[in-house]
């Protein structure tokens, strides 16, 4: 059993799924089929039922995967440690990060990181930041970059602040908000209520036939077109064509999201893991300026 078969099982014990599996570790179905078979040849035992909804863990599996867990994150830290000697870093990152900052911060983050430090295998997942949180828990990253407020015991640093802004296109200037429609996004409990909290204190109440749409460039394209009116984070507002209004509450402060990189502490350790949170930092001091 070597390192790719380890990475195998612990991908099949979270997707229950040989297909899904083969996609995201970049193989093929019958790569994977023939690898499990052939650990359980070498174990003598099945690891998996196989069903119609899918793989499900045999008791034997259940039982060993804390030690493959263990056993290949203590590989990684090992093959991070040796390919250190000749004062290079590498090893392997695996990221989680909120969409609105892989679109708008990532790349020119990521383009430095990679150009210090290209020994290293960088493997990203960018999502809603509520579906990275899962994600983190679940272990499937271990260095997530999201934006909102979620419990977490680990390392947790907040790594820039930007305000909520009320937005509308330029046609709609004098145009009360009760009269146009509120384009609305899901996103984290914290920044829910807080939204609730301002509506209540402006007597807004948008209606059911209001739009929800998750993708922030669109509410914009939809904004400047006169569609409607929104409330999004600065971050996204760089190109706008509209209007922007900063927006308080009623005692003078203001409607803030934070940006967090969430870790485990051990993965902080890591120089791989350690070098990218000092990189991220490093831009967000200079876009704060």
């Amino acid at each position: 059993m070597d390192e790719k078969d380890l990475e195998i099982l612990i991908d099949l014990s979270k997707t229950s799924n040989i297909s899904r599996t083969a996609q995201r570790l970049y193989t093929t179905q019958s790569a994977v089929t023939k690898r499990l078979q052939k650990m359980e040849e070498e174990l003598g035992a099945p690891l998996f039922i196989r069903s119609k909804k899918g793989l499900l863990a045999e008791p034997l599996l259940s039982r060993i995967l804390p030690d493959i867990e263990g056993a290949a994150g203590a590989m990684d830290r090992v093959r991070t440690a040796a390919s250190s000697l000749d004062g290079s870093l590498s090893g392997t990152l695996r990221l989680g990060i909120a969409v609105n900052y892989a679109r708008y911060r990532l790349p020119e983050v990521l383009a430095d990181y990679m150009e210090r430090y290209p020994k290293v295998d960088i493997c990203i997942r960018a999502n809603r930041s509520v579906n990275v949180y899962q994600d983190l828990q679940n272990g499937e990253v271990s260095f997530a970059i999201l934006r909102g407020e979620f419990p977490w015991r680990g390392s947790d640093m907040v790594i820039s602040t930007d305000q909520h802004c009320l937005v509308r296109g330029r046609m709609h200037e004098n145009t009360p908000l009760s009269g146009l429609t509120f384009i609305g996004r899901d996103s984290d409990t914290a920044y829910q209520n807080e939204l609730s909290a301002w509506f209540s204190e402006q007597g807004l109440h948008p209606s059911r036939s209001e739009l929800i749409i998750n993708d922030v460039e669109t509410i914009i394209n939809l904004v400047e077109r006169g569609v409607g009116w929104s409330v999004l984070p600065s971050i996204s507002l760089g190109r706008f064509k509209g209007i922007a209004e900063p927006i308080f509450f009623a005692d003078g402060s203001p409607f803030i999201h934070r940006t967090h990189i969430l870790c485990r502490e051990d993965y902080l350790a890591l120089p791989q893991a350690k070098a990218f949170a000092e990189v991220v930092k490093e831009h967000e001091t200079t876009s704060a300026k």
